[in-house]
């Protein structure tokens, strides 16, 4: 089928609302770093943004919480990292934080993050 004929069936089948494509941002922060489009529609940010967003998409998840939650560390087994991410400085929502792949009891791989300014855990996403 085209995809304007695909795209339409998952909308009809799942809701206008839930259905969407990504766009790459100019942004080091997770929660900055794509943005929702219409689906279908053409992506606006090209070349090496996009090609860095696809090659981080191998360390890390495509889609992440909402919001940060906190999380226990002594209960996830590190697997990689620290990727150090500080930035936002300049638009009074820095950000200062270490990265994780990790593992928890039930074997499910997540993305933690030490906030190094409070020295809390927070999980950020989930592998699928």
């Amino acid at each position: 089928a085209p995809p304007g004929e695909l795209i339409d069936r998952f909308k009809a089948r799942l809701g206008a609302d839930v259905c969407h494509g990504i766009q790459s941002s100019d942004d080091h922060r997770p929660e900055r770093a794509w943005a929702r489009i219409a689906p279908g529609s053409p992506p606006g940010n090209k070349g090496s943004r996009t090609r860095r967003l696809l090659a981080d998409s191998r360390r890390r998840p495509l889609w992440l919480l909402k919001r940060p939650r906190p999380v226990p560390r002594r209960e996830l087994n590190l697997l990689t990292g620290p990727e150090r991410i500080e930035t936002g400085w300049w638009d009074e929502n820095g950000i200062a934080r270490d990265y994780y792949t990790a593992v928890n009891p039930r074997g499910m791989r997540l993305w933690i993050f030490r906030n190094r300014n409070k020295a809390t855990w927070y999980l950020h996403g989930i592998f699928g």
